[in-house]
């Protein structure tokens, strides 16, 4: 700005002077303020509230901590309590992978309508080691506070397994991939944990079961159920053999590279690895202890690093409809060996397959080829199985799914429950599907003279193991239905299934310790490495599980 614009205005002439302003008032500034001032305790009030404040803050922020775990359990996928899918939890599809072996009995396929039963079972539920063993599995899990994806029922089916002769096979499209939108949070209802109550006087607690496995007891308890010394030795041998065929990359095949393995539509990585962790940790063998602690180290790894986020086995998948089979048979994997391990890395791989297991139940309470679709016999007792196996590990198992069960196998009798066919409305019962039946009915909680079990009992005695018809798959469950009966009924089984065993075992060349598929009803599709590891299961009967209701046996 220039000077001349700075100068004052000149003022015309005879124009009155302006008006003087008037002065303003002094700003004083405020009086001091006094210790014991109103302000002062308004300010000390402030101060007090907001220390409240935090505290309370901090306590909800640690009781959320606390919180958070079984938080994320509950969101990896577990459906209501009565084992049927809700629209909320109800999409996703199963990527697991499984077995072979169904039955050899002729049979009518039931039309898959699931009728009321006529009689509820009235029994009560009995459904009832330790490393410190590491894996890499934490890095192949979920991280912490993601909701697992829900599963979508197929519009398809396919089956898994040979079905019964007589029986004819679905046509169905293979499975779906889960989309990315499937990981979308979901509102998953509640459900109750089954705590194992007190065992009954006639059982054993469902935590002891795999006590038999030790070192410590092995011995006494394989030869008080009628092992010795060639079933120890001919179990070590089957299981050098499948020591020698474990793959690189610690997994198994159904295929090879042994003589005489599946058909090519019946390769199942999963199912080949599941079945032959089961032989070894059945022996007592884990990551960290055994004789052949590094083959289940890779075999565990291998099985775990296809686990994805809902829990299911998908990256070793294997074809068409059997993969629900090695979803089960893994879960049993897993289950048992964090039972073993009591290993935290190992507890949560368990539960994630669990909690698929729970979400996959269909609305009549068992399992079949998809997830939430409909129930056979074949598959539920596998199902149930890996359940067993999950609370003998102290793992999470709703109440419901085990009730939904129980009404799957009310709608499958046959003969008011001594007898069980493939599916519910099926009036044909057989060998197979009955053995199976029963050994879920034991798990479930029938008491031993329950007469409906004992009429089971005496139909499996009427079909005994023989040399000219084999069939593991009907042998397997039938031992273990019989070990837990012990007594009479238990040791003239043994005294078949021992010699019979033992007498047909590879004993030289490159198969040494391994059985032949050749004369098995289901061994053409399963192959040599299904026939040995259901046959190394039997000989491993006397000290896998302890039987239930041992304490009328030994």
């Amino acid at each position: 700005m220039s000077d001349h614009s700075r100068r004052r205005p000149v003022r015309p002439k005879g124009a009155a002077p302006p008006t003087a302003r008037a002065p303003r008032p002094p700003v004083h500034p405020p009086p001091p303020r006094t210790a014991g001032g109103d302000d002062t305790a308004v300010e000390k009030r402030i101060l007090f509230a907001g220390v409240a404040v935090t505290a309370i803050l901090l306590f909800l922020a640690i009781l959320f901590a606390l919180a958070l775990p079984g938080r994320r359990v509950a969101n990896q996928g577990v459906g209501p309590g009565h084992g049927q899918a809700s629209a909320a939890a109800g999409t996703g599809q199963m990527r697991g992978a499984g077995a072979v072996g169904n039955d050899n009995d002729t049979a009518e396929r039931g039309n898959g309508a699931l009728p009321h039963a006529d009689e509820r079972d009235r029994q009560g539920s009995a459904l009832g080691g330790q490393d410190s063993a590491t894996t890499s599995s934490q890095a192949n899990t979920d991280q912490d506070g993601e909701a697992s994806a829900p599963l979508r029922p197929a519009e398809d089916q396919q089956p898994i397994n040979p079905a019964p002769a007589g029986e004819r096979a679905d046509n169905s499209a293979p499975p779906v991939e889960p989309r990315d939108d499937q990981n979308e949070a979901t509102d998953v209802p509640s459900f109750q944990t089954l705590t194992p109550p007190p065992a009954p006087a006639n059982r054993v607690p469902i935590n002891k079961y795999l006590s038999a496995r030790s070192a410590k007891r092995k011995k006494d308890v394989l030869a008080a159920g009628g092992g010795d010394g060639e079933t120890e030795a001919a179990v070590k041998d089957a299981l050098e053999w499948l020591k020698r065929n474990q793959q690189k990359d610690g997994s198994w095949s159904l295929r090879g590279p042994y003589g005489d393995g599946a058909s090519a539509t019946s390769e199942n990585l999963i199912a080949a690895t599941s079945m032959a962790m089961l032989a070894f940790l059945a022996a007592g063998n884990t990551p960290a202890q055994g004789e052949f602690k590094t083959v289940v180290r890779r075999g565990i790894s291998a099985l775990v690093k296809s686990q994805d986020k809902p829990g299911a086995f998908g990256h070793l998948a294997g074809i068409g409809h059997t993969q629900c089979y090695g979803q089960a048979q893994a879960t049993i994997v897993v289950c048992e060996l964090y039972g073993m391990t009591q290993s935290p890395s190992f507890r949560r791989v368990a539960q994630h397959a669990v909690d698929f297991t729970v979400q996959a139940q269909s609305p009549q309470g068992g399992w079949r080829y998809t997830p939430c679709s409909d129930s056979d016999t074949s598959v539920t007792g596998w199902y149930v199985m890996a359940l067993q196996s999950a609370m003998m590990a102290e793992l999470k198992v709703p109440t419901g799914t085990l009730e939904g069960i129980a009404r799957y196998l009310d709608a499958a009798t046959v003969n008011d429950g001594s007898r069980y066919g493939y599916m519910a409305g099926n009036a044909a019962a057989s060998p197979s599907m009955t053995a199976e039946g029963l050994l879920c009915r034991q798990y479930l909680g029938w008491h031993r003279n329950d007469q409906r079990l004992l009429d089971g009992i005496a139909y499996l005695q009427a079909n005994p193991m023989t040399a000219s018809s084999w069939n593991v798959y009907y042998w397997y469950y039938a031992t273990q239905v019989l070990h837990n009966m012990g007594g009479a009924a238990w040791s003239h089984w043994n005294d078949t299934m021992k010699p019979l065993l033992l007498d047909h075992q590879e004993k030289e060349g490159t198969e040494q310790g391994s059985w032949s598929p050749k004369r098995d009803v289901y061994g053409r599709p399963g192959g040599r490495l299904y026939v040995t590891c259901l046959c190394t299961w039997m000989l491993e009967t006397y000290y896998r599980y302890l039987p239930i209701y041992s304490r009328h046996v030994y």
